[in-house]
């Protein structure tokens, strides 16, 4: 849940970047502790600072966050990726160095309408987009509803993980997991391996390609009729359609 930028040193001229320079900030004020984080796809690091940061119309002065100069364990996914750093919307137990979150630095802001946020994620090129304080209600019909957050572990809450009920497909169960987590920070959906494989074959999805780590990851061709895959959370029935042969699983 940490808020990490690359500094002027990552990916040179050419990278396509937007980097955050302290020398060019008058608000910025030295910290010099360093940084480290661990993801999935290797290790990031660099130092933080404090500035002022703006999240959309809010600004918040004074806040501790990381500028990066090591980017290396994120490989290729950074470099040709549109992302510049990364804005952590985890819970708070889990913040790398106990820094503050992103999160906790809005609502102590007392800026926003409601403690709330949520994303819309765009489809065949289209932009999505963060909302800070409520919803957009261009991008849904009917309503809500609401489920609690468990912690991972006994009085840890880091992850927005919660209970499911079940996971069909063709209304037949394919999986044992019994909670699950919303994570805005990956493109895909994650399961073990064995309920992964059983999902695929049902749904008619077949492998990125033949060797690790791709032979993990499937997708669907366009052209297929699919069954739906549906999450059963706190007694409704999420349904996943597949429209598209962009990778869902």
């Amino acid at each position: 849940p940490n808020l990490w930028v690359p500094d002027p040193t990552v990916g040179g001229i050419f990278s396509g970047k937007k980097t955050y320079n302290p020398s060019k900030s008058s608000t910025y004020v030295k910290n010099g502790t360093a940084f480290a984080i661990n993801y999935a796809q290797g290790p990031v690091s660099g130092y933080y600072v404090k500035d002022t940061v703006t999240f959309g119309p809010i600004s918040v002065p004074s806040y501790t966050f990381a500028a990066v100069n090591v980017t290396k364990g994120l490989g290729i996914g950074y470099t040709i990726g549109a992302f510049d750093g990364i804005c952590g919307f985890s819970l708070p137990d889990i913040s790398t160095d106990g820094v503050q979150t992103p999160l906790q630095a809005l609502v102590e802001s007392q800026e926003l309408d409601e403690n709330v946020f949520a994303f819309y994620l765009g489809s065949n090129g289209a932009d999505g987009e963060l909302t800070l304080g409520g919803v957009n209600d261009d991008y849904y019909e009917g309503d809500f509803f609401t489920v609690d957050v468990i912690p991972q572990l006994p009085g840890v809450y880091g992850y927005w993980e919660v209970a499911i009920d079940d996971i069909q497909v063709a209304s037949s169960s394919v999986s044992d997991i019994r909670k699950v987590v919303f994570d805005s920070g990956t493109s895909i959906i994650g399961a073990p391996a064995e309920d992964l494989k059983r999902i695929a074959k049902l749904v008619g999805a077949t492998p990125v390609a033949p060797i690790p780590p791709f032979n993990k990851e499937y997708f669907i061709d366009c052209d297929a009729e699919s069954p739906t895959i549906d999450f059963i959370i706190g007694g409704r029935q999420l349904i996943l359609v597949i429209l598209s042969c962009t990778r869902c699983i």
